[in-house]
């Protein structure tokens, strides 16, 4: 098993939340829509094909700033977390009208209310639903390190994400072994 030290979000949180904020952030800095950024975050690299936005609507959108701001009050100044905990405009707007996930029948994605529609997904800019977009991306392989805008923006999420494992060596877990095993465990990483 995972051995972990009594830290805010022990491993796989403290590290699941880090990178959920950090792709979060970045592809709404970056312009890319839902379906794009969950289609590089998700089984490319390992990931459930959920991705970043489909996990948030699992978990309950309303439930990510609660959290983040616990994790930000209990760990250090210094901490990584503390340079990407910041709020995201897209998700604030989503909380104040009601879109918080599947629980409450929309977030990121919802089901067409049009029977036979399949799944829409949500523009990060006007908050209105609209069909799924297909999106095309090469394995992790030639996605990591790729210059191409969803290559940049996998490379970008990937990177800060293994920097901030590597920083909690020592920290919330004993080895990177643990932290491996933990986010195999608790968020079903393929690889850790």
């Amino acid at each position: 098993p995972a051995l972990t030290q009594d830290y805010p979000g022990f491993i796989a949180n403290r590290l699941g939340c880090f990178w959920m904020q950090v792709a979060m952030l970045l592809a709404v800095e970056q312009g890319l829509t839902v379906e794009e950024a969950d289609a590089v975050m998700g089984n490319r690299f390992g990931i459930p094909r959920t991705g970043v936005f489909g996990l948030a609507d699992l978990v309950g959108v309303d439930l990510m700033p609660s959290v983040n701001a616990s994790l930000a009050t209990t760990l250090e100044s210094d901490d990584l977390f503390q340079t990407v905990n910041r709020p995201i405009a897209p998700v604030e707007r989503m909380i104040a009208a009601g879109l918080t996930g599947r629980k409450s029948g929309g977030g990121f994605y919802r089901q067409a209310h049009d029977p036979g529609h399949g799944k829409e997904s949500i523009d990060l800019e006007s908050l209105a639903y609209r069909p799924m977009v297909p999106v095309d991306v090469p394995n992790g392989e030639g996605l990591f390190g790729s210059s191409s805008r969803l290559g940049r923006y996998g490379t970008a999420v990937m990177a800060r994400t293994l920097a901030y494992a590597g920083h909690l060596v020592g920290d919330a877990a004993e080895d990177a072994v643990s932290i491996d095993e933990a986010m195999r465990l608790g968020y079903n990483w393929r690889w850790g």
